[in-house]
């Protein structure tokens, strides 16, 4: 391998992201026999390893982030066994702390711009017995330069000494990867004590997921009011619609009809609603109509949305 041939690797995987990808999986699947590896040279190896390197420093985040579901958040969101989403797996070391004799460990977290899922567990001694936590004022979540949120915190799974729980985090504000994630618990629980200490993990919201995003101009009417949903965001775990209106009661005091077109059939969303929240400026008009899923959605079977008899074709938006 020339300097030459180097050069042209390393032009085609700068500013080219699928031929990135395809030139790493094609590293990694070619299935090399023994005896063929003694005859590499030692220099092409070197040239190999110095295109693996950069490969592995451009591409680790897309593959790293690409894995199979928990169980338990398989179970919550209606996913099938084996399916992949794009998430965050963590590293047990990076994200976990311990106290007390007691560890919490985040088993993997979940996210589009608008929601985060966050699984974690708490770990007792063999000598304790686990409890749900159900003191509020125990945990906090929060995500660094977002004021606009809310969370959830429900409990999924629980043994003899291990409770597992889901944090759902929604928001109005768009999520990145600058975003900094805080899970912050000062209070745990078993069935005989109170334990005061301080477990906090902290770490960036760099899951990525498929999504639709386009502009619109929906016309909705309704009691002599009127607004226009000018903007739609839909990926696997919510609906977002941007809309302007100066009569937001009356458009908003009723469910929506919106109904999601797959190549399987069509998904109500008021049916597979988890939770809906309303976000509103009177002064400037503005809204968002945010809904998030309690079943997950596959992006690529989505062929198109009608909203309140509207239709949208989604398979050739540019």
């Amino acid at each position: 391998m020339t300097e030459n041939d180097l050069k042209k690797y390393f032009s085609e995987i700068h500013f080219d992201k699928q031929k990135k990808k395809e030139i790493l999986l094609n590293v990694m699947e070619k299935n090399v026999h023994e005896e063929e590896k003694k005859h590499i040279r030692l220099h092409i190896l070197v040239a190999c390893a110095a295109v693996m390197s950069v490969l592995l420093i451009i591409t680790t985040a897309v593959v790293a982030n690409r894995a199979v579901i928990h169980d338990l958040l398989q179970k919550y969101l209606g996913v099938n066994n084996g399916e992949t989403i794009q998430s965050i797996e963590p590293d047990s070391k990076q994200y976990s702390c311990c106290d007390k004799d007691i560890r919490v460990n985040i088993l993997q977290t979940l996210s589009d711009n608008k929601t985060v899922y966050v699984l974690y567990e708490i770990v007792f001694p063999n000598n304790e017995t686990a409890v749900v936590q159900n003191d509020p004022d125990a945990v906090s979540f929060t995500i660094g330069g977002i004021t606009d949120g809310t969370y959830t915190i429900k409990p999924l799974s629980i043994s003899e000494n291990t409770v597992q729980n889901i944090i759902i985090y929604d928001t109005s504000e768009q999520i990145t990867s600058q975003n900094e994630l805080t899970l912050n618990i000062n209070k745990i629980f078993t069935q005989q004590y109170e334990i005061n200490g301080s477990w906090i993990i902290t770490w960036n919201s760099n899951s990525e997921s498929n999504n639709i995003s386009l502009n619109t101009h929906i016309t909705l009417s309704s009691n002599n009011a009127s607004a226009i949903i000018n903007q739609i965001y839909l990926s696997p775990l919510s609906l977002s619609l941007g809309t302007q209106t100066n009569e937001i009661d009356s458009i908003t005091d009723n469910a929506l009809s919106i109904v999601v077109h797959t190549v399987q059939g069509e998904i109500s969303v008021n049916e597979i609603l988890d939770d809906k929240a309303i976000y509103y400026d009177k002064e400037s008009g503005t809204c968002e109509i945010y809904y998030r899923f309690h079943q997950m959605l596959k992006i690529e079977e989505i062929t198109g949305i009608t909203i309140e008899n509207q239709y949208i074709d989604l398979i050739n938006i540019s």
